[in-house]
């Protein structure tokens, strides 16, 4: 196969080394240009460069960014054998204008729900997400509920065109970390080696539910006469309503904001957590949820998204009725109480996660569909 263009929007800080992981390992050993329609970042740009993919910055999806980079697409008549657009970028129409006049096949990933806030561009966005439905060639989506969602929305079934591709997951990123490291994070924290921890990893915003997680430590404690402790790895600028929150529900003592956390941190946080939990009210996948698993951490989430598709209901976790607090506080109560239980949902979601959700999985998948594309 050869060359490949990859069309994506602005990367958040904390997602550019795994973006660039996963794109890097969909296209292994291929020659890829990637567009990103965004201002130049250095951080995003040497991360692409240390892969050996060499980015192009396009400004403003929405402005004249695109009309540019198209010009200077057909102007040097440089010819890719695949156009994947990489989620994000829905509401730019260079992916199905270059097929158009190229002939490539465009393979266009769902990665998450595009809600802008302002209705102009939620409208735009839905217009241009429609036209990637109608012309691409190929349409892949993390998760089966979120393939399902997508589609309906625009009145669509799913058919031949349509599949259910993970992220991909680092296995190498995440696994159960030492006790004495997690005593001494626990330690570090001011939790008591008794008390019960229960973790969420997320960018607090409305979506992900705060308030229904500072809810459910309410609830639970205490639990059998033990202290549970809520931590909550993640930041945003919605963070201060959330801890004015906890203070109104008088929990504060009980939960601990420890801000974002680098990646190569993670599976240390993930291994403090005698569970993990998900509020959210809608997911395209919850890479959380396996990142978790791989720390043999049981799961516990609202069966939004992704969650069906990595979370095994009564094997390796519980999958609960969405915005159903009290039945999440009664199964993580169950899961915290019963340690053969969640070390066995642990270790069998570890095992779930290797199975199917790896990046070498995830990459073998990718090389069939785009083979099939390429094969007369």
């Amino acid at each position: 196969m050869g060359p490949v263009l990859n069309v994506m929007g602005p990367l958040s800080p904390n997602n550019i080394p795994a973006t660039v992981e996963r794109i890097s390992s969909y296209f292994s050993g291929q020659t890829v240009v990637n567009a990103i329609f965004s201002s130049y970042n250095e951080s995003v740009a040497s991360e692409f460069r240390e892969n050996g993919i060499e980015p192009v910055f396009v400004g403003d999806a929405m402005g004249a960014g695109q009309a540019k980079f198209l010009l200077k697409l057909l102007v040097s008549r440089r010819s890719y054998d695949l156009i994947h657009v990489f989620g994000g970028i829905v509401h730019t129409p260079v992916p199905q204008l270059l097929s158009s006049m190229t002939g490539d096949p465009v393979v266009t990933r769902f990665n998450g729900y595009n809600n802008p806030s302002d209705k102009f561009f939620l409208v735009s966005a839905k217009l241009f997400e429609n036209e990637l439905l109608k012309r691409s060639d190929a349409m892949v989506f993390n998760s089966y509920y979120q393939m399902f969602d997508i589609l309906r929305e625009h009145g669509r079934t799913p058919g031949q065109k349509h599949h259910v591709i993970a992220p991909g997951i680092d296995k190498s990123a995440f696994a159960p970390a030492f006790k004495d490291e997690v005593d001494s994070l626990r330690e570090s924290l001011g939790i008591p080696s008794d008390a019960f921890v229960i973790g969420t990893c997320q960018t607090p915003r409305p979506v992900k539910q705060p308030r229904k997680a500072l809810d459910i430590v309410s609830k639970l404690n205490p639990l059998e006469g033990r202290d549970v402790h809520l931590v909550f790895v993640g930041d945003s600028d919605h963070l201060p309503k959330y801890k004015r929150y906890g203070d109104d529900i008088g929990v504060t003592e009980n939960v601990h904001w420890v801000g974002r956390q680098p990646n190569s941190e993670l599976s240390l946080w993930y291994s403090m957590f005698d569970v993990t939990f998900l509020t959210s009210s809608a997911e395209s996948f919850g890479m959380c949820i396996s990142e978790s698993y791989l720390c043999e951490t049981p799961c516990v989430a609202f069966m939004v998204g992704g969650m069906a598709d990595q979370i095994q209901h009564g094997e390796t976790g519980w999958l609960v009725r969405p915005d159903d607090t009290d039945r999440m506080t009664d199964r993580i109560a169950d899961l915290l109480t019963n340690d053969h239980q969640r070390r066995t949902f642990g270790e069998n979601g570890r095992e779930y996660v290797l199975d199917r959700f790896t990046l070498s999985e995830v990459a073998d998948q990718y090389r069939s569909l785009t083979n099939s594309l390429l094969t007369p």
